[in-house]
């Protein structure tokens, strides 16, 4: 008989996924009591078969604490994926994005069937995000500006 190490079975990659998310959670009530705001992104390891960066933003205050999950902005450059704030309003969806340091002739806006393509570009400052929608918007339903650095997407909702 030989005593040959067993080696323990690979982990599911999803399974480390959620132990960390269920970490990060854990981590949220602890953040509370600081009053901290914390932001954590990375790209998933390689050999997991999962491609792209998550990011994970805890913001944390005794009244309200809450925590945002993006998972899945694959990076075509090395651009920052910025905060977006969706807003559902009676006639339109608006889109707050901020992006310090470009101004409006920066900001590029594009619609491909449900999913709006924003990025920006000034220096060495670089944005990109992809929003998907819960509906297509119509052609010339979509709109924005941009001041100091915050971008305002106006989306009309079909049948408005």
């Amino acid at each position: 008989m030989s005593d040959t190490p067993s080696q323990p079975p690979a982990e599911d990659p999803l399974q480390g996924l959620f132990k960390g998310l269920q970490g990060l959670v854990q981590s949220v009530a602890k953040a509370t009591e600081a009053g901290a705001n914390k932001v954590r992104q990375g790209v998933f390891p390689s050999g997991t078969g999962l491609q792209g960066i998550y990011g994970f933003t805890i913001r944390a205050d005794l009244a309200r604490p809450s925590i945002t999950i993006d998972i899945g902005q694959v990076p075509q450059t090395e651009a920052v994926s910025p905060r977006i704030e969706q807003i559902d309003e009676s006639t339109h969806l608006r889109l707050v994005a901020d992006m310090p340091g470009v101004g409006p002739e920066d900001v590029k806006l594009s619609v491909t069937g449900s999913t709006v393509l924003l990025s920006a570009e000034r220096g060495s400052r670089r944005y990109r995000r992809e929003i998907a929608l819960p509906f297509v918007p119509a052609e010339g339903a979509v709109s924005h500006s941009c001041s100091e650095g915050v971008v305002d997407i106006i989306i009309q909702k079909p049948g408005s």
